[in-house]
């Protein structure tokens, strides 16, 4: 064999090592650009449209199972297929709707779309599409992603905890320059090879790139110790909940916001800032007209006492979140009934 075929022969044979490498990677889904976080036993990939998503996969934390499916979102698979009596609840959120804490079925987006199946029979499916760490921007971009291609029936969006966070950011600002890097960093973005191997060549560094640190700091920072500038302002929350609020009537979905509740004696924070946002619902469900879950009514009619509804003063416990349910599956039922 001449040198020059040899040449040829060992170029082929890298390049198909090269394709071999890069399709292994994506289909086995070890690959994530930019390098994925851990943070209690969540897997947190890097996203250049929405600065994070959850990996897919099962695990275990704190005694609680979780199982997260392809597109990152808490619960069983998407559905491809839906006949005339199969209707989508879509939940828009952080942690607090993910349910971090209690198991999938103890969930309020679970139960809920359970109560409203056995009410109205065929099939009610969940799609969960609260992440934690979520800030109503992200919940408003995830929203126009997959709106169009999933069409759900009924959109639940209960933003509040996470665009309050102090965190040394702005969402805005953050998501724009991670756009701009993606841009400019060509084949290394779109390439899983050479995205992991540059994520290896940081990490034996010892160095991380700015977005994940963006993404572990919104995990380290405790919003009962924060202050300054908000990941999302008041003003910003209010127009991302009208945006999300607006898509659905444009499209013929009902929309039901959440206005969460805490337990003020545990975290006595930021009550003035936290007002501002909690207006917005008000102002939503007054502007919009669409119907509001106050969970802070339903809660105050609990007789051991609003703090016995948290695990940890923010997230809802199983009691907290069937609470929820009660009132949210009503409200859901309602706007079905109102479809027909």
């Amino acid at each position: 064999m001449s040198l020059s075929k040899k040449i040829a022969f060992a170029v082929v044979a890298l390049l198909l090592l090269l394709a071999l490498a890069e399709g292994a990677l994506r289909l086995s889904g070890a690959w994530q650009a930019g390098g994925a976080v851990r943070y209690g036993g969540l897997k947190l990939v890097p996203d250049q449209k929405l600065l994070f998503r959850l990996s897919p996969g099962d695990f275990t934390f704190d005694k609680v199972h979780y199982r997260i499916n392809a597109r990152g979102w808490r619960g069983p698979a998407v559905k491809q297929r839906r006949s005339a009596e199969h209707r989508r609840v879509m939940f828009l959120g952080d942690s607090s709707v993910w349910g971090h804490g209690v198991d999938e079925g103890d969930s309020y987006p679970h139960m809920v779309c359970g109560r409203v199946q056995s009410k109205l029979g065929g099939t009610v499916e969940m799609l969960n599409a609260a992440t934690p760490g979520y800030s109503s921007l992200q919940s408003r971009l995830l929203f126009e992603q997959v709106v169009d291609e999933l069409k759900p029936d009924v959109v639940v969006v209960a933003s509040l905890w996470s665009d309050l966070m102090v965190v040394g950011w702005q969402d805005a600002e953050l998501l724009k320059r991670t756009g701009q890097v993606a841009e400019q960093g060509g084949a290394v973005h779109w390439s899983a090879l050479l995205s992991t191997l540059a994520g290896l060549a940081r990490r034996a560094g010892g160095g991380a790139d700015r977005h994940q640190l963006a993404i572990k700091s919104i995990f380290e920072t405790t919003v009962a110790e924060a202050s300054g500038e908000a990941r999302v302002s008041a003003a910003g929350h209010r127009q991302n909940l009208k945006a999300i609020v607006d898509g659905c009537k444009r499209r013929g979905i009902k929309v039901v916001p959440v206005l969460l509740f805490y337990d003020a004696s545990r975290y006595p924070w930021g009550l003035d800032r936290l007002r501002a946002y909690r207006d917005n619902y008000l102002w939503l469900g007054r502007e919009a007209r669409v119907p509001i879950l106050d969970v802070e009514l339903s809660y105050e009619l609990h007789p051991p006492g609003v703090a016995a509804l948290f695990s940890d003063g923010l997230h809802p416990n199983r009691e907290g979140h069937r609470i929820i349910a009660d009132g949210l599956a009503e409200l859901i039922l309602d706007a079905f009934r109102a479809k027909k």
